[in-house]
């Protein structure tokens, strides 16, 4: 029998609302960009209020030396989603897009956030077609890999769809005290389907079948089990035994949007998620995609694939056809993400 679960507004799910916060900095970072038409934060986010519509000075509590110092100690670590080994540099949440060969594509796709002072930020390369529990192993292990850096004190995980729950289940198996120091790890979910989604259900016996015999896109092979980790039934399944891991922090973007804004593909799968339960990006239901005990930073105007993917930055007319309309400022996205969970979030981190 699958797991009970019951809807409930977000204070009672233990979600802190930072929507109103978030906006300012979001703000700042779209007007900072000189190459983009100067547009309100209020066509990107919904927005309680309009006090954000202009830029204002971030007010954090950290000095500037102090910022930089912490950024310079931070690694950033982006988890793709389903099919994000597909399509090569279009798969990349928050690349560039542009085309390189397979062992640059990960790392040399965030030209764009090179002057935050980062001490990394990579792109963790993972199966698309491969269950959450057997990625998580790839991506603990990689986690480790900085914990044990003596340079880094902190660690980001931003998972973006499935990659969201890759990174739940690393965090599950992940020993945080094998560096013998106490570090810093948040994961920020972006258009995670913590819930799973309704269509993974639908299509799992259609998925499992086909699957196996094709492989389009250059993606990894699939066995035809990938889908069953962003079911509905597997995710109350997971979250009911999941546990938030001491000293973690969790961060939500959800997303949701009109429909005739949508890419092509996602329009139909709107009109049908929404027979369903209401408001969603064409993937995931609003209301599945908000991790529980974690900051609410914003809700998006966007589709599920518009919100992290390139595609705009590619030249292939076809891509372009049945892209989504609009191409969402997702690099100041992330970039006010990363200065969010580092100024506004900063515990004290010991290194003794």
């Amino acid at each position: 029998m699958p797991p009970l679960v019951v809807s409930v507004p977000i204070v009672h799910a233990g979600v802190l609302d930072m929507r109103s916060s978030f906006a300012a900095r979001f703000t700042a970072e779209l007007h900072a960009d000189p190459h983009r038409p100067r547009r309100s934060a209020a066509d990107w986010l919904e927005l309680e209020d309009q006090q954000h519509l202009e830029p204002t000075p971030v007010r954090t509590s950290l000095g500037a030396a102090e910022s930089e110092a912490i950024r310079k100690r931070t690694a950033v670590l982006i988890v793709p989603g389903m099919f994000g080994d597909c399509l090569n540099e279009l798969s990349v949440p928050f690349g560039d897009g542009v085309s390189r060969s397979t062992d640059r594509i990960a790392r040399d796709g965030y030209g764009s956030f090179s002057d935050l002072g980062l001490g990394a930020m990579r792109m963790v390369p993972l199966p698309g077609r491969q269950r959450s529990t057997e990625n998580a192993k790839t991506l603990a292990s990689e986690i480790n890999r900085e914990l044990l850096r003596d340079d880094i004190d902190r660690i980001l995980l931003v998972g973006y769809s499935k990659g969201v729950i890759d990174s739940l289940e690393a965090l599950r198996i992940l020993d945080l005290s094998l560096s013998g120091k106490r570090k810093s790890l948040s994961l920020v979910s972006v258009a995670g389907p913590i819930m799973g989604s309704p269509f993974a259900d639908r299509f799992e016996a259609v998925y499992r079948a086909i699957s196996p015999r094709v492989n389009p896109f250059n993606c990894s092979a699939s066995d035809g089990d990938d889908i069953s980790s962003v079911t509905r039934l597997e995710r109350r399944k997971r979250m009911t035994e999941q546990v938030k891991p001491e000293g973690v922090s969790y961060f939500s973007i959800a997303v949701r949007g009109q429909p005739n804004d949508f890419a092509i593909p996602l329009r139909i799968l709107y009109r049908q998620l929404e027979r369903v339960g209401g408001d969603n990006d064409g993937q995931i239901l609003l209301s599945d995609s908000i991790l529980p005990n974690s900051q609410l930073l914003a809700i998006a105007k966007s589709d599920h694939w518009s919100i992290a993917l390139p595609r705009g930055a590619n030249n292939s007319w076809l891509l372009h056809a049945i892209s989504s309309k609009q191409t969402f400022p997702r690099v100041a996205l992330l970039r006010a993400v990363i200065g969010w969970v580092i100024e506004e979030s900063n515990p004290q981190v010991s290194t003794q």
